[in-house]
């Protein structure tokens, strides 16, 4: 368990509170005949001295015909109640639910921080790329990348993960000044030019990586070339649902992690595979190498992916 966690809260997914609810005689319960139950803590984790320094709870919202609001306002409700004088971050388990919008409403009513994998992220996105290209038989250091859009710290530690490793770097998307202003800190941070494009249409054919961090994208992403390699790491991961062209490449939406027991302690809400949102949470980023990718809600591994989207089938 990471020593300096100051406090947590991890709300564990519908399935897994089921399966708590239905312990002993409640099992013979139907699900649709459940009763709503409370907001509850379902196991605190303590450190190896002894303190408290995390809750799991589950919180269980009836499925009904409520609209969205009124869904997280109850979520919101249920954090309020689970929530210690010392929790400062709030672990969703299917935060892929959840848009960017939705996250900043959680955030600004509970006043905790959502745990959203981006260190993670930003720290294994050149290992995944590299794999790949070992996999194609390619260079990585040959490649340019294209970046859409502007998500601030993530764009900035990704650019200077990976301007080391690649030919070229690119930045596109709507300026209202962000974009420049991040252009200049990187270029006085670490000497780096990079090259600003607004049209993006045009130049989105001629790149082999493309990294999504835009939450509003009104562009057509089937011109994206065949067998690129794309990411999408956007809140809403919006790419895979945009490209309806099925000779399209599909988008990694998050690296998978397996999960070391002797490093996490006996915690049996901590699934076996984890999501780069809960790996950040627990684990020092440079201690585990990636598992799986997740694309549109499916687990493959590299090689898989490789084959699958980018080998050219008609080549031996």
């Amino acid at each position: 368990m990471r020593s300096d966690t100051i406090g947590f809260l991890y709300i564990v997914d519908l399935d897994r509170y089921y399966e708590y609810y239905r312990r002993g005689l409640r099992r013979i319960i139907p699900k649709r005949l459940m009763p709503v139950t409370r907001p509850r803590v379902l196991k605190q984790v303590y450190d190896s001295d002894e303190q408290v320094i995390g809750t799991v709870g589950g919180i269980f919202l009836k499925e009904s015909n409520i609209k969205r609001d009124q869904v997280l306002e109850k979520l919101v409700r249920g954090i309020e109640v689970l929530k210690q004088s010392n929790t400062h971050n709030l672990i969703l388990d299917e935060l892929y639910l959840f848009n960017g919008d939705d996250i900043r409403y959680i955030e600004n009513k509970t006043g905790l921080q959502v745990i959203r994998g981006r260190k993670v992220i930003s720290a294994f996105i050149i290992p995944v790329l590299e794999e790949i290209h070992l996999n194609l038989g390619q260079e990585l250091g040959d490649k340019e990348v294209l970046i859409l859009g502007n998500c601030g710290e993530l764009t900035k530690d990704i650019i200077e993960t990976i301007c080391t490793k690649v030919r070229f770097i690119t930045l596109a998307g709507e300026n209202n000044g962000s974009i420049e202003n991040l252009i200049d800190e990187v270029f006085n941070s670490i000497g780096l030019s990079i090259f600003y494009s607004r049209k993006v249409e045009d130049i989105l054919p001629n790149y082999s990586i493309i990294i999504n961090l835009g939450e509003d994208i009104s562009i057509d992403l089937n011109k994206i070339k065949e067998r690129a390699i794309v990411f999408d790491f956007s809140l809403d991961n919006i790419v895979n649902k945009l490209m309806l062209d099925g000779s399209r490449p599909r988008a990694i939406e998050d690296f998978i992690f397996r999960c070391n027991p002797l490093s996490i302690g006996d915690i049996r809400w901590i699934e076996d595979l984890l999501p780069s949102y809960v790996y950040e949470y627990f684990y020092p980023k440079g201690s585990a190498e990636i598992e799986k990718l997740n694309i549109a809600g499916k687990l493959y591994d590299i090689e898989e992916y490789v084959s699958l989207y980018l080998r050219d089938r008609g080549k031996l």
